[in-house]
């Protein structure tokens, strides 16, 4: 028994040297160079995709951001949905706070996204021809980009628009009213908007070398 206990006792100890530890490792790496200097010595940019959940109610996570992080995300607040709940109806506020912040913090940010299957509620159910729902992607570029002109370092023009199966494009309500031109179209108005922007297709799943990653270079390259 005395023996168990002396283990016992042991384990508590290291278990608490551990935590001693990690706590004074923590302490090093807030007392030590923002990652973003660190990063901007080789020309990077270091940041984070940031959700409102966190940023606009935990001071700390805002304190982390404002000093590790020279680019931003949002996670969610850009998307259609969110920012155009209805046709026509827009809701600036979380992205306008998400921008300001940004701003006020000199940092980067990147707009996510402009044209998605998803997260679309109201466009994807429109029994729309082609003229009409590529006024009504015009429309929400042309809205969004175009507020934030200047302000927006790069956006996600077009988001996971190529199919993970055996086909090319996936079969989105964009290109089954419009046709495969949606992503040459959503592009066109998103330099209309804010022709100083970088404009980015993103798509997961290409990191590697593999038909999907094919697929991703044949699409970006035919659009050049």
């Amino acid at each position: 028994m005395r023996n168990h206990t002396l283990l016992g006792r042991v384990r508590d100890l290291a278990i608490a040297a551990a935590f001693i530890c990690t706590l004074a490792m923590m302490a090093a790496v807030v007392s030590a160079q923002p990652l973003r200097e660190l990063a901007a010595r080789h020309g990077i940019l270091y940041g984070a995709a940031v959700g409102a959940a966190f940023w606009t109610t935990d001071t700390a996570y805002r304190d982390l951001l404002a000093r590790e992080c020279s680019v931003i995300v949002a996670e969610n607040e850009m998307k259609f949905n969110l920012i155009e709940p209805e046709r026509g109806r827009f809701n600036w506020s979380r992205a306008d706070d998400l921008v300001a912040f940004a701003v006020k913090n000199g940092m980067k940010i990147r707009g996510h996204n402009l044209v998605w299957h998803a997260q679309s509620d109201w466009a994807s159910k429109l029994n729309a021809g082609r003229d009409e729902m590529i006024e009504v992607m015009r429309s929400h570029i042309l809205a969004v980009a175009g507020r934030y002109k200047g302000r927006i370092l790069e956006w996600d023009v077009v988001n996971e628009a190529i199919d993970d199966g055996d086909g090319f494009f996936r079969d989105t309500f964009w290109r089954k009213a419009i046709g495969d031109d949606y992503i040459d179209l959503a592009f066109r108005f998103a330099h209309e908007a804010d022709h100083g922007a970088l404009l980015f297709y993103n798509d997961y799943g290409g990191e590697d070398m593999g038909a999907k990653s094919d697929k991703i270079y044949n699409l970006v390259s035919d659009m050049l």
